[in-house]
């Protein structure tokens, strides 16, 4: 057999062994994770970031709070935020049951 098409050979199926075994061995910290809602985060606490400290002495309109009247996207932020707190509370709460935490001590945590 060619020498380099032997070398490709066994370079793919490293690759393929590799991947097979990072695919197999979840953790469930990985396997409990919604992407989209990690991407909101993200995009949220950049968008926190951003309206915190545009860079300069001149502001875009849309990054300043509304007077009063109305909104901008600054002022949906927190808004944002907040939902991404309470849509991750079903996720938390299915991890700490499934590491055999109690619902009593769940609740009681909670409550504290």
């Amino acid at each position: 057999m060619n020498p380099k098409l032997r070398k490709k050979q066994d370079a793919r199926r490293h690759i393929q062994t590799v991947t097979s075994k990072t695919t197999n061995t979840k953790t469930p910290f990985a396997q409990a994770r919604l992407t989209s809602l990690d991407v909101f985060r993200g995009i949220t606490i950049a968008l926190m970031i951003l309206v915190n400290n545009p860079g300069g002495a001149t502001y875009y309109s849309f990054l300043q709070h509304a007077n009063w009247n109305g909104w901008t996207v600054a002022d949906l932020v927190f808004p944002f935020f907040i939902f991404i707190l309470g849509a991750a509370i079903p996720f938390a709460f299915t991890s700490k049951l499934d590491q055999g935490t109690s619902k009593k001590r769940l609740l009681a945590r909670v409550a504290r």
